[in-house]
């Protein structure tokens, strides 16, 4: 079913928007090309860009979802030609976006802008501004140097977006991974990977279960672990939070299992 659904949505691509890459011409009433000439006509190929969107992503929040952008700065960089803002601006209720604005240097008060978007990459934003990845996708750098505003946001999961999902309005789903070290010698760093999933209480706190594994702390330790527990995490306003979590820890060395309770205080960059 799903094979079949995808053939026919590709075709409807086709016959909606044609060479999607060219955005001179628009689709009249009886399905022909015609060349973009004025404001009307490019609604028009606007409305056809909505629809194929939403068909693959699901269709737009509605205004219930909408909140003030609330923009925050982090830090301000001067580049030789633009200004790289590290900012986080509000999506939705609880759920802030990680970006980067770059802006020209001098010049006319308005300039156009773009959205510069970064590829499958670890560290997301940071690659169209030039700070990593690979040298010929570093646009977003270009652009502001040739005197565009850039926005570059983090998709979820990448760069400093590390997000849970959410599952319907209450709930929703996540993944962890922390390194940690003991501070004697002869110790590694024992990383762990966790998934977690929970409900979401009141604007910003989240209640769930989580389970995981931790790798040795040192070579002849012989105790990584899986573990499952609970926690509560609380959001204090746009950029801190607060999280209590209990783990308990089955050992696989024939040593007695183990418990934890972590407390602690953590910030949203």
């Amino acid at each position: 079913m799903s094979a079949i659904r995808t053939l026919w949505f590709c075709g409807l691509l086709l016959f909606v928007a044609g060479d999607h890459t060219d955005l001179t011409y628009f689709l009249d009433a009886s399905g022909k090309l015609q060349p973009i000439r004025t404001t009307a006509d490019w609604n028009e190929r606007r409305a056809s860009i909505l629809t194929a969107m939403q068909e693959v992503m699901g269709p737009l929040p509605g205004e219930g979802r909408r909140v003030p952008l609330d923009v925050s700065e982090a830090e301000s960089v001067p580049m030789p030609k633009f200004v790289r803002k590290k900012i986080t601006y509000a999506a939705e209720s609880g759920d802030r976006v990680p970006a980067y604005l770059l802006l020209p240097i001098g010049g006319a008060e308005r300039r156009p802008a773009m959205l510069c978007l970064h590829q499958t990459t670890d560290i997301g934003k940071g690659e169209p501004v030039g700070l990593g990845g690979l040298p010929k996708l570093r646009y977003a750098q270009e652009l502001a140097e040739r005197g565009y505003v850039c926005l570059v946001p983090d998709y979820p999961s990448f760069g400093d977006y590390q997000y849970d999902f959410d599952l319907g309005e209450t709930a929703f789903a996540g993944v962890e991974v922390s390194g940690d070290k003991i501070g004697t010698s002869g110790t590694k760093v024992s990383w762990g990977f966790a998934g977690r999933l929970g409900a979401k209480v009141g604007e910003q706190g989240k209640l769930y279960g989580v389970a995981g594994y931790n790798t040795e702390n040192c070579s002849s330790c012989n105790d990584d672990a899986f573990s499952a527990g609970a926690g509560y995490q609380q959001g204090l306003g746009k950029s801190f939070y607060v999280k209590g979590e209990y783990r308990h820890f089955f050992t696989s060395n024939g040593l007695p299992d183990a418990d934890a309770v972590v407390a602690g205080v953590g910030m949203r960059f």
